[in-house]
């Protein structure tokens, strides 16, 4: 589903906060996906996990 994981790439949007908190996500889960939104991979790190994982160009 590609719109499901292109909205996942912008971050968590006011509305999806809103409905978070609607299900019951307490203040400390929110503001741990929002941390997460500023984690940076590097590509050699990216590349070596794909690598090790045997995934993407590495799966065969």
């Amino acid at each position: 589903r590609e719109s499901a994981s292109g909205s996942s790439i912008r971050g968590l949007s006011p509305i999806s906060e809103q409905h978070a908190r609607k299900k019951g996500a307490t203040d400390k889960s929110i503001q741990a996906v929002k941390d997460m939104e500023t984690f940076k991979v590097r590509p050699e790190e990216l590349d070596r996990f794909l690598e090790e994982g045997k995934l993407g160009e590495y799966s065969q």
